[in-house]
């Protein structure tokens, strides 16, 4: 007689092979996160020393870091939503084709673009925006977007390793 031939055993068999894969992708996925988020680390930083003291930039780190947890959680979220949604996927392939098509078509075009830009000295209106970015609340929502960024190839990772929704969940906060 098979164990799972045994209606009582079913649900402990079950629970067995959920702690299992559990056990075996948890590390794997806390890896996966510790390494594609290494470069994280840098940007952030970078972005934290716009204020100058450093008591600011601590609390800037820890109110972006709850928003990049925030914002990974949604990108989870909407991950597993795309990888349900096959016409969605279609026309983000379609989009991806066209925008290389594009890209590759206009590269001559650009390069002139480029090269005038560089003689006619830029555009002022980056750098007059740049020089804003001193207060809290914006220094902490940019280092929250940029994570969100730097965290599209880690959530892609961990949704393509684990379809366990709680699993990728658990590892996602060790790439913050």
């Amino acid at each position: 007689m098979e164990a799972e031939s045994i209606p009582s055993l079913s649900p402990l068999i079950e629970s067995a092979d959920q702690w299992g894969e559990l056990l075996l992708l948890l590390p794997l996925l806390v890896a996966l996160e510790a390494v594609l988020s290494a470069d994280n680390a840098i940007a952030l930083a970078a972005i934290a020393r716009r204020l100058h003291d450093p008591n600011r930039q601590r609390q800037a780190l820890n109110i972006g870091m709850v928003l990049a947890l925030v914002f990974r959680f949604a990108l989870i979220l909407a991950a597993r939503w795309v990888l349900d949604a096959w016409p969605l996927q279609l026309l983000a392939a379609g989009y991806l084709l066209w925008l290389s098509g594009r890209h590759f078509l206009q590269l001559d075009q650009d390069e002139d673009e480029d090269a005038e830009e560089s003689i006619s000295g830029g555009d002022a209106s980056a750098e007059s925006g740049a020089a804003g970015l001193g207060s809290l609340g914006r220094v902490a929502l940019t280092l929250g977007f940029t994570d969100l960024a730097f965290s599209l190839d880690s959530v892609s990772a961990s949704v393509a390793v684990s379809d366990n929704l709680a699993l990728v969940v658990l590892g996602a906060p060790w790439g913050c």
